[in-house]
């Protein structure tokens, strides 16, 4: 269930209606190695990835006025936005079966997924170790 470390410093956006964008902290190893194994499994090729110090990632920033992405953000195509795990949540609906199924989670509270949210971000380098062994 590698899905749920898909969760630190992503921001998923939407600028138009046919494109959606991943952003990511291209300095960190855990979130570079996760948009790799993400990039794999999204259903539509409608998602394109960017880190966030990228020319197309800071337009992106900029376009949407974003102050804090520090963690993951989702915006959808109406422009509501997610954040944390409920963004988890949504970038996990856009993935291919089996993985799309982990979208039933969505009905426990905010509260709960935030907590798993953080929890894997605050260890995400120790569990990246634990992935090179």
């Amino acid at each position: 269930m590698f899905v749920f470390f898909l969760i630190n410093n992503f921001i998923l956006c939407s600028i138009n209606m046919s494109k959606i964008y991943v952003l990511y902290d291209g300095k960190c190893g855990f979130c570079c190695k996760i948009k790799d194994k993400t990039s794999r499994l999204i259903e539509k090729k409608n998602i394109q990835f960017y880190s966030f110090c990228s020319e197309k990632g800071k337009k992106i920033i900029s376009k949407l006025n974003l102050k804090d992405f520090s963690s993951l953000v989702f915006i959808s195509h109406s422009n509501k936005v997610f954040y944390r795990g409920k963004a988890v949540l949504k970038i996990i609906k856009q993935m291919k079966k089996p993985y799309k199924f982990l979208f039933i989670f969505n009905f426990l509270p905010k509260r709960l997924i935030d907590f798993v949210y953080n929890l894997i971000a605050k260890n995400r380098y120790c569990i990246i170790k634990a992935d090179n062994v």
